[in-house]
């Protein structure tokens, strides 16, 4: 097979699979939107943005209540 038949037949490969990647990409997307996915997402990296910044505000707290360095 020659060198542009290989190049074809890659392209034509990726064009195929897009499609299918595609088609399921809109798929997950739709399910994502219909059951709040995204909102319960954004809650969930709220909930542990929250859990480190009390995690570290503890830890300082701590470290100067005892006098020992805080460094996590």
């Amino acid at each position: 097979m020659s060198r542009e038949n290989v190049i074809y037949e890659a392209i034509r490969e990726m064009q195929g699979s897009f499609d299918e990647k595609k088609k399921n990409a809109q798929a997950i997307s739709e399910k994502i939107r219909k059951e709040g996915g995204v909102a319960e997402a954004v809650r969930l990296i709220d909930m542990n943005i929250k859990q480190s910044i009390d995690a570290t505000r503890k830890g300082f707290e701590d470290s100067f209540s005892s006098g020992v360095f805080y460094n996590k």
